[in-house]
């Protein structure tokens, strides 16, 4: 019997923004499961002067691939200095919640 599995890595995750501006975060995604698997990808945002968007929230991944996502973080002109989180959500097999995977940045 064959598994469902897949390891999701968030990188450079320790940037700084400045108002008025954005940075593009990376997210790599690998199937490590015997199955191709349907993936889902979103982010939560919180924040009124901070935005984020995923390039590719939803795809598939044969048995062994992986896949690079970027994920563009947004701070407003009137954003105020701080540290703030954004929860970065994968599941597969559309909404499946028998693996998650969740990082902030």
């Amino acid at each position: 019997m064959g598994k469902h599995s897949f390891t999701a890595e968030l990188l450079n995750n320790n940037i700084e923004i400045e108002k008025g501006s954005y940075e593009v975060f990376t997210l790599r995604i690998k199937n490590n499961g015997d199955f191709k698997e349907f993936m889902d990808i979103e982010v939560s945002e919180s924040y009124s002067a901070i935005s984020a968007s995923v390039s590719d929230a939803h795809f598939s991944l044969e048995k062994g691939e992986e896949q690079e996502v970027y994920i563009s973080v947004s701070a407003a002109a009137d954003a105020s200095p701080g540290n703030y989180e954004i929860p970065v959500i994968v599941t597969y097999n559309t909404k499946n919640p028998d693996q998650e995977f969740r990082d902030k940045f």
